[in-house]
C-alpha cells in the first residue's frame, strides 16, 4: 500500500504543487505558498481575484462529502479563471481544474505571462480608441 501512495505522490502531487509554485511567482507572489494547506487557496483566490468567501466553497465538500461534485464544478471554476489570468482558452482552463497535474506545470513552466485577474489586463485600450 506504501508503493501506491509513494507513485501517487510521485504523478499527481509532486507535479501539481511544482507547476502551482511557478504559476505563483510569475503571479508576483510567493512561490512557496502552492505547499501550504488553505494559504495556497486563499493566494490563488487573489490571483483570480475573487473574495475570500470563495474558501467557504472549498471547505464545503470536505465537510459534506456528497458535494463531491460541487468541489470539481468549483475546481473548474477556478481553472478557467486561471487560465484567462494567462491568456489561455477555457479548454485550457478545464484542464487545469480536472487534471491539474498536467496542466498546472504547462502553465507555471511554459512562457505563458501573467495578464491579471481572469486576464484583466490582456487587452489594454489606447486612450484615443477609447472615442
Amino acid at each position: 500500500m506504501t508503493g501506491l501512495y509513494l507513485v501517487l505522490f510521485l504523478v499527481y502531487f509532486v507535479p501539481t504543487v511544482a507547476g502551482t509554485w511557478k504559476v505563483f511567482a510569475k503571479a508576483d507572489e510567493p512561490g512557496w505558498a502552492a505547499i501550504v494547506p488553505f494559504y495556497n487557496i486563499t493566494v490563488q483566490l487573489r490571483i483570480i481575484r475573487r473574495s475570500k468567501w470563495w474558501m467557504l466553497a472549498y471547505a464545503l465538500p470536505v465537510i459534506f462529502a456528497p458535494l463531491f461534485v460541487v468541489a470539481i464544478a468549483i475546481g473548474v471554476l477556478f481553472g478557467l479563471d486561471l487560465a484567462k489570468s494567462f491568456g489561455r482558452s477555457a479548454a485550457f482552463g478545464v484542464g487545469v481544474g480536472l487534471l491539474p497535474f498536467i496542466f498546472l506545470p504547462i502553465l507555471g513552466f511554459g512562457g505563458d505571462e501573467y495578464l491579471g485577474p481572469r486576464g484583466a489586463y490582456a487587452t489594454p485600450v489606447e486612450p484615443s480608441a477609447a472615442w
